[in-house]
């Protein structure tokens, strides 16, 4: 009977850990993800005093990336924070890269001085597109972008408002991005620490 009651115990309780989450937060003390680090005459990212340092000099692009500790298939957030960054136009932007398979094909959630856009690379050419505006970004010096995605719908947070929302997105790739751009000057970003929950 005891056995009876104890195999009863944990079948009752399995379902109760099998959805604890997993969080895996990353202060870039270390590299404990494998982030790559590239410097340029045109662009840097580097992990730098405790920071995942993003810079472009003359208009480009400057990507960090890594593989999320994540299923992509299953629903997760990923929270990033910045410090201290200013966007002053149109012609420049951050932001975060996921369901990264290579550099020809991935999505990303980008920002710039008064929009969010979703954009959907596909063998290199843009195959999809969305834009809202986002008058409040300006307002702050320090940011928090978050993604959350829950049976295929995607939604971007900056600063805790609802920036953007996608629907019918299917991610397949565990490559994860940190993006800064501009189309001829200077972009940086100082990216404070990052968070993966699944």
């Amino acid at each position: 009977m005891k056995k009876v009651l104890i195999y009863l115990i944990i079948w009752l309780f399995i379902p109760l850990f099998s959805h604890a989450q997993t969080v895996v937060r990353d202060d870039f003390e270390t590299n404990k993800l494998g982030w790559n680090e590239v410097v340029s005459k045109q662009y840097s990212a580097i992990i730098q005093d405790g920071k995942m340092h993003l810079e472009t000099k003359e208009g480009g692009a400057a990507i960090a990336r890594c593989f999320a500790p994540i299923d992509p298939q299953k629903p997760f957030e990923i929270k990033a924070k910045l410090n201290d960054t200013k966007i002053n136009d149109e012609e420049r932007g951050i932001g975060i890269i996921f369901n990264y398979r290579d550099n020809k094909n991935f999505d990303a959630f980008v920002i710039s001085k008064n929009t969010a856009e979703f954009q959907e690379y596909t063998n290199g050419q843009l195959t999809g597109f969305c834009q809202q505006d986002i008058k409040y970004f300006k307002k702050y010096k320090d940011h928090e972008l978050v993604i959350k995605y829950s049976f295929q719908k995607v939604v971007f947070y900056v600063n805790d408002i609802n920036a953007l929302e996608m629907r019918d997105i299917k991610l397949q790739y565990t490559g994860f991005g940190l993006y800064v751009w501009s189309k001829d000057d200077k972009q940086i970003a100082d990216f404070d620490w990052i968070e993966f929950k699944q």
